[in-house]
């Protein structure tokens, strides 16, 4: 009978932990397959900018230098894992960050409402032609585990795709 009640007192511990630990995890976050816009607090790990020496055959200008910056910003959630974490598919070359969000966000906004709302007009199936195409692109990928304790801000992926069409920046310095 100790043995019993022990078990039983141990299981209660167990359970209500594991309860706490997904309790850490938002309600919205709990549907593997969704993207997600992530702002991280801090600097982004998924944000690198490069500097890339250009020789010029203009005399007049040599040393130019452009400086991109590549920012992953939309994340496909795969699985939980309790706490605070959570695994996320990205590109696996922060280069393709731009194909890559532009692509999430294509197949976010390729909905039955607005792909009818876009055949509507001649600019819309042009749009709905470009969604379409963006949403098809191949991009290699690979997974990583966030702590979502680290996130400022989550929102769903928008359906509006202006928003990231041009996510990566380019300066020129000479």
């Amino acid at each position: 009978m100790r043995h019993t009640s022990a078990l039983l007192l141990c299981f209660a511990l167990i359970t209500s932990s594991t309860q706490a630990q997904d309790s850490d995890i938002p309600p919205f976050l709990r549907r593997p397959g969704n993207d997600f816009v992530f702002q991280f607090a801090g600097r982004s790990p998924f944000r690198v900018t490069t500097t890339v020496d250009e020789d010029s055959d203009n005399k007049s200008r040599p040393g130019r230098r452009t400086v991109k910056t590549h920012t992953v910003k939309v994340f496909t959630l795969v699985s939980l894992a309790g706490d605070s974490w959570i695994l996320v598919e990205h590109p696996k070359n922060i280069e393709d960050a731009e194909a890559w969000n532009a692509k999430r966000v294509a197949l976010a906004s390729l909905t039955p409402q607005v792909v009818a709302a876009l055949e509507k007009t001649g600019a819309g199936k042009k749009k709905l032609k470009q969604l379409r195409q963006q949403s098809t692109v191949e991009i290699e990928t690979t997974r990583t585990w966030v702590n979502i304790d680290h996130i400022a801000t989550i929102r769903k992926a928008s359906i509006e795709p202006s928003e990231f069409q041009s996510s990566d920046t380019t300066a020129s310095a000479e």
